[in-house]
């Protein structure tokens, strides 16, 4: 028997969102805003995309220095993050809410106080004709805090990032851990179909 489903419309029903702050570069500061349209593009280069709506600072910025920043934060910085997110860098300096890095780069500004940031140098920007363009970057560094590292690769728990659902616009945090994936599915029997 087939569940009844209501029909909700096109939309972008991804659950949870990552959460995470894009940094760029002004004339004369860093900027920084928070987004939560952001993906994995490709792992071997690895990139990333961010989309924004056109009518954001950071994309003037990211055009003009070729780069952005993704900074994953933590759940403590969710206050800071979430005020990062409401107010633009064209009125507002963000740049002193937390302490900015520089790496390879030198004009992808990072938080430093973030667990794990990525520098991307801008390779591509898409404009499918909505609202938003879409910015691809290839990460050529990442940098991740000491306590967050366990066997050479980013922790999930220490981390503690804080993920986003867009249409109800809530944080929420991680659950629980389920298992290891391409792993629990090994011992599944999927159930006998029934053919007419």
């Amino acid at each position: 028997m087939i569940a009844l489903k209501d029909r909700i419309g096109a939309g972008i029903y991804i659950y949870p969102m990552p959460l995470v702050v894009v940094g760029s570069m002004t004339e004369d500061r860093p900027n920084y805003t928070t987004v939560a349209f952001c993906g994995v593009v490709e792992v071997q280069p690895p990139m990333i995309q961010i989309t924004l709506a056109k009518t954001r600072f950071s994309c003037k910025n990211i055009r003009e220095f070729e780069s952005f920043s993704i900074n994953v934060p933590s759940m403590d910085m969710l206050r800071g993050v979430d005020f990062m997110g409401i107010y633009s860098g064209k009125t507002t300096d963000k740049s002193e809410l937390f302490k900015t890095f520089y790496g390879e780069l030198k004009n992808a500004p990072m938080i430093e106080e973030a667990p794990l940031n990525m520098e991307c140098k801008l390779v591509d920007v898409f404009d499918f004709g909505g609202t938003h363009e879409t910015f691809i970057g290839e990460v050529v560094q990442s940098y991740c805090s000491e306590f967050c590292i366990v066997n050479g690769l980013p922790d999930i728990k220490k981390i503690n990032p804080a993920t986003f659902s867009v249409y109800d616009n809530s944080y929420w945090s991680l659950g629980i851990h389920l298992g290891k994936a391409w792993n629990i599915g090994m011992k599944y029997t999927p159930p006998k179909t029934i053919h007419d």
